[in-house]
């Protein structure tokens, strides 16, 4: 009589983005862009920023911070208001107070900071939508045992309102925020602490980020890239594997 034992084949879980099939076992997102519709937020801050702005200091100066922050009609991809981190944006403003008004630069910082920080915090952020397809990639990743991060360069306050909000946060197991790095991206501070976090070695990762901060970051770190875009002529190369529109096009196989 012979002996039958069943085997039990266990096979590992991969991710498809878009035509670039990933052996990774950790997907690290940006929010902005990433998961969250990155024009409106920042369009919205702007906005913001600039009205308060120009009740202190007069329509030269919010005239002056616009062209300061390349926003003309519209917010563009590639424009410093799309990529300046809240530090960034701050100091700029900061700069055109300068500009403008007899303040000394200590000053001039501090009202700058003033201003960011109220008109933050006017910003409704139930009016920022989540991406299509983001809620159910997420779901997708955990259910096939995968890691998934966030490493973003917007502070920690907005960022968990925001996660928490679209019940975004359950599915993070870490979150890296501007507060806890103290080199911003395309520094790859904030992507390394990711990967320290959870253990995870840079070839077991993939980053998945809308901006050239995004994927600098990757390269830094030795991470391998997804770049997020519509845009068509994004450049793949060694850490750029592919280029999707959105989270929709993330299928784990």
């Amino acid at each position: 009589m012979t002996n039958h034992r069943r085997c039990q084949i266990i096979t590992k879980s991969r991710i498809l983005f878009g035509n670039y099939l990933s052996e990774a076992r950790a997907v690290f997102l940006d929010k902005d862009g990433g998961l969250f519709d990155a024009h409106t937020l920042c369009r919205k801050l702007h906005c913001a920023r600039r009205e308060l702005l120009e009740k202190q200091y007069g329509p030269l100066v919010s005239d002056l911070y616009d062209e300061t922050m390349g926003v003309s009609e519209s917010i563009q991809d590639d424009g410093v208001a799309m990529m300046a981190s809240l530090y960034d944006a701050t100091v700029l403003m900061a700069h055109v107070i300068h500009r403008r008004s007899p303040h000394p630069w200590a000053v001039c910082k501090q009202e700058a900071t003033i201003i960011t920080h109220q008109a933050d915090a006017k910003v409704n952020l139930d009016k920022i939508p989540i991406l299509p397809g983001a809620l159910a990639t997420l779901q997708d990743l955990k259910a096939h045992g995968f890691v998934v991060g966030l490493v973003t360069g917007d502070q920690r306050e907005r960022t968990f309102q925001q996660l928490q909000l679209w019940h975004v946060h359950e599915f993070m197991d870490v979150i890296v925020t501007s507060d806890d790095v103290q080199r911003q991206k395309p520094n790859a501070q904030g992507l390394l602490i990711a990967l320290q976090m959870t253990q995870t070695r840079a070839e077991e990762a993939i980053m998945v980020g809308d901006s050239p901060n995004d994927w600098l970051m990757a390269e830094s770190a030795g991470v391998p890239g997804i770049a997020v875009s519509s845009k068509t002529n994004v450049i793949t190369n060694n850490t750029i594997k592919a280029t999707i529109p959105d989270l929709r096009s993330v299928v784990c196989v």
